[in-house]
């Protein structure tokens, strides 16, 4: 009998340790397959994420209809701390920008909760009607000058006050002569259009071997801006 329910636990015991190992064998396959889809084709990728965020977050409140969210992650939030709206902001929190109702979201996925609710006026990207807009912005080095994101955010600022710049990186297909300006969603060609112009730099579609981030406009950085 005491052999018979020792045999039971270690049974029980094993059943345990399967469970689990099969449940973080699912959980990392999940992951790789978000991966796969988001190397194959980003654009589909990112437009499923904000499908998921929006699921997610309308369960909190009632959300715009009739249109997509430009979705922002978040990557340095100390490049956002003097902003009240993102004072509780980490790393990996996200913000859903509505266009249309001027409604931005900043939401926190890993406690699954709304961190701040604000209005905003979303219009032209001109140095004159900027100051309202919480505009995202993808900075990429398209040369081999280090530092030039960093020391190129006070100009982006100065012409457009409310642009916060959600990550900076090294452009993948280098160099670039000219320096560009990219409308992500593909939905604000006026807007992108006055943006380049105010800054000096020349509207472009997404170039082949760039990744498609997750932000409002993505500037690369090309000779012209040293």
């Amino acid at each position: 009998m005491v052999s018979i329910n020792r045999q039971s636990m270690i049974i029980v015991g094993l059943s345990v340790v399967l469970a689990g190992v099969l449940a973080v064998s699912l959980y990392f396959y999940s992951q790789w397959q978000k991966e796969k889809q988001r190397a194959v084709n980003p654009t589909q990728a990112a437009q499923t994420e904000a499908r998921e965020l929006v699921s997610k977050v309308s369960k909190f409140m009632d959300l715009p209809t009739g249109e997509e969210p430009t979705i922002a992650n978040i990557v340095d939030p100390t490049k956002l701390s003097s902003q009240a709206f993102f004072i509780k902001a980490k790393k990996g929190d996200k913000v859903l920008i509505y266009t249309n109702a001027k409604l931005a979201i900043l939401y926190d996925p890993q406690a699954n909760r709304i961190l701040n609710v604000a209005p905003v006026n979303i219009g032209s990207a001109s140095a004159n009607t900027a100051e309202t807009q919480p505009i995202s912005f993808v900075l990429l080095n398209g040369t081999t000058t280090t530092g030039l994101t960093k020391s190129f955010e006070p100009t982006l600022k100065a012409k457009v006050p409310s642009a916060f710049v959600t990550d900076t990186d090294n452009a993948k297909m280098k160099p670039y002569e000219k320096s560009l300006v990219i409308d992500v969603k593909g939905d604000k060609s006026l807007e992108a259009k006055q943006l380049a112009d105010e800054l000096g730099f020349t509207l472009s579609s997404m170039p082949n071997g760039e990744a498609t981030p997750s932000s409002d406009y993505l500037i690369i950085l090309g000779e012209d801006a040293k």
